[in-house]
């Protein structure tokens, strides 16, 4: 499964996602450092990867309905959170199926991790 990061997401959880065996992609690899939300999504799909960004703008099933994008997974993370926020995450990706990953929107929190899909 690859996965595309978004610029917000911090650099150590690109570091913690290879280490648990997942591909990643970055906009600065890709050149697009400076891509908007729309390009983003864009990039994310020609590259067949599951976008996770803190940008809660993604979160909007109005404008993202799960179903329309290759997954999206939004963390809601501080320096506070952030350990127990890369768990959730990484029991997330581990749990769910990359079938059901790849049409859908999960929201990770410290807590946990919700679902919503087509």
């Amino acid at each position: 499964m690859k996965i595309l990061l978004d610029n917000c997401i911090p650099g150590k959880t690109g570091k913690l996602l290879q280490e648990a065996g997942f591909s990643i992609i970055t906009l600065k690899e890709l050149g697009k450092s400076s891509a908007s939300n729309s390009e983003v999504l864009y990039l994310a799909r020609t590259n067949e990867a599951l976008l996770l960004t803190c940008d809660l703008d993604f979160s909007n099933i109005l404008i993202y309905p799960p179903g329309s994008h290759c997954g999206i997974i939004v963390l809601k993370i501080s320096a506070a959170t952030e350990r127990p926020v890369y768990s959730v995450l990484l029991k997330a990706l581990e749990e769910l199926d990359p079938s059901l990953l790849s049409r859908s929107l999960v929201i990770v929190d410290k807590n946990k991790y919700r679902l919503r899909h087509e």
